[in-house]
């Protein structure tokens, strides 16, 4: 089973986290992004920050407010690929390649989200980013999406405190995707 991560992820997870963002402005506008076979709406105050193919693997990333982030892996459903085998690996590459920090206090639980009349099932993880004495609570879900022969794994990553702010965009990307 392939099992591939790219450092980008994490180093705009780690920047944003480090860095913060300015005060935005609030766009709830459906943008339509569309790319080979891979179609999603997003809102317009998130920004597409990534989408490439490696290895056979597509990964694509957006970033919103407070810096929350959408991220999403598309495998070959022969590469038969479980789910609590994908987010034990990521959840340990976070953790192992966070540059400044340590991830502690980790705990799996399973989630359930309804997006219109679907029902996705997931896990999520909630987690603390100790950093320069600080304690900064962090949740991170886990969906998992099967279509023509394909597999797509989405994380939705934020800080406890900004857990809200993102759902929208989760969910409309959610009713949307193509793949």
């Amino acid at each position: 089973m392939k099992r591939i991560f790219t450092g980008w992820l994490l180093a705009c997870s780690l920047l944003l986290l480090l860095v913060g963002c300015d005060a935005e402005k609030v766009d709830y506008s459906a943008r339509l992004y569309q790319k080979d076979q891979l179609s999603f709406q997003h809102f317009g105050h998130w920004t597409i920050a990534s989408d490439e193919v490696a290895d056979d693997v597509r990964f694509f990333s957006l970033e919103g407010p407070a810096d929350i982030i959408i991220a999403g892996q598309v495998y070959s459903a022969q590469e038969q690929l479980l789910m609590d085998d994908f987010v034990r690996w990521y959840s340990d590459a976070f953790a192992k390649e966070l540059p400044f920090g340590k991830v502690i206090d980790v705990r799996f639980s399973e989630l359930v989200k309804t997006v219109g009349d679907t029902e996705h099932s997931g896990v999520r993880e909630d987690f603390v980013v100790e950093l320069l004495g600080q304690h900064i609570p962090f949740s991170c879900e886990y969906l998992m999406l099967e279509k023509n022969d394909k597999v797509l794994f989405l994380m939705y990553q934020s800080e406890d405190s900004e857990y809200e702010k993102g759902q929208d965009s989760l969910n409309l990307l959610l009713k949307s995707v193509q793949f």
